[in-house]
C-alpha cells in the first residue's frame, strides 16, 4: 500500500473483498497485507484513509475470530491510537467527519468489548490507570462515555483471557451469532440485541392453518403472489436482517 491515491484505491480494493466473504480469507491474516493493513491504522494520519482502513478491520473481526487473536495488541494500540486522536483533533475536524470519527471508534470498542472483553479491559485497565496520567485525559473524555454503554460481559466472571483466543470459544459460531454476540451488551437500543428481540412475534392459535398449503394453492390459481403469504414468517435472520449466502457451485 504506497501513498496516495494507491493506497485510498487499495483500501477500497481489500474492503470489496473483505465484504465478499471469500473461503480463503483467514488467510488474509497470514499475509503480509494484514501488516500493511494495521501499518496503515497506527501511522496514517489522512481522515479518510484512517477510517477506510478501520471500516474493513470492523468487517474482517468477526470473520476470522480465531487468526484475529494475535493481533490483539495491534488491535488495542490502534483502539488508542484513534482515541487519542478523536481527543486531539476533534475540535478542528467538520461536523461530517466529527461523526465519521465517533461513529467508527465507537463501533470498533463495542467489536473488541463483544468479542474479547477480558483481554480489551485488562489492557484499558493498564493503559488508562490513574498512574498513567499521560493518558488519563483521553480516559476521562473519550473512553468512559464509551464505557457507560456497555453492561457487565459475563465472561469477566466465567472466562480468562487465554480462553478468548482459542478455537473452542468460537467453533460453533457463524458470522451472525458473532455479531449478534457482540451487539448483545450494548445498552444502546439500536445496536442491542437481547434474547427477547430474537423470539416470534405472538400469533393466535392455529395461525398457521391459514398459510397451509390450500391457501398458497388458492393464492396462486387467483394470480397472487405467493411470496406475499411467504414474507409473513418470520425467521431470526430477519429480525437481525441476515440473508443467506448464495451457494456456491461445485461444478
Amino acid at each position: 500500500m504506497n501513498q496516495g491515491k494507491s493506497r485510498q484505491t487499495a483500501l477500497a480494493m481489500l474492503g470489496f473483498v473483505v465484504r465478499k466473504q471469500p473461503s480463503w480469507l483467514y488467510r488474509m491474516t497470514q499475509h503480509p497485507l494484514m501488516k500493511e493493513l494495521l501499518k496503515v491504522l497506527k501511522q496514517e494520519d489522512d481522515l479518510v484513509l484512517m477510517m477506510s482502513a478501520l471500516m474493513n478491520l470492523l468487517v474482517l473481526l468477526p470473520m476470522v475470530p480465531v487468526y484475529i487473536a494475535p493481533y490483539l495488541p495491534d488491535l488495542f494500540e490502534i483502539f488508542s491510537r484513534v482515541a487519542a486522536w478523536r481527543y486531539t483533533s476533534i475540535k478542528v475536524l467538520p461536523e461530517v467527519q466529527q461523526v465519521h470519527v465517533q461513529v467508527g471508534l465507537y463501533a470498533f470498542f463495542h467489536r473488541l468489548y463483544g468479542m474479547f472483553p477480558c483481554n480489551f479491559l485488562s489492557y484499558l485497565r493498564v493503559h488508562y490507570s490513574e498512574n498513567n496520567r499521560e493518558n488519563h485525559a483521553v480516559f476521562t473524555h473519550t473512553i468512559k462515555p464509551m464505557l457507560t454503554t456497555v453492561k457487565m460481559h459475563p465472561m469477566l466472571v466465567t472466562q480468562t483471557r487465554d480462553y478468548e483466543k482459542t478455537a473452542t470459544r468460537w467453533k460453533r459460531m457463524e458470522l451472525h451469532d458473532i455479531i449478534v454476540e457482540s451487539s448483545r451488551y450494548s445498552l444502546d437500543a439500536n445496536e442491542s440485541t437481547k434474547e427477547d428481540d430474537l423470539q416470534p412475534p405472538n400469533r393466535p392459535p392455529g395461525w398457521m392453518n391459514d398459510v397451509d398449503s390450500y391457501s398458497l394453492k388458492s393464492q396462486s390459481e387467483s394470480g397472487g403472489d405467493v411470496n406475499s403469504i411467504l414474507d409473513t414468517f418470520w425467521t431470526p435472520s430477519r429480525k437481525c436482517e441476515l440473508n443467506s449466502p448464495t451457494p456456491v457451485s461445485n461444478e
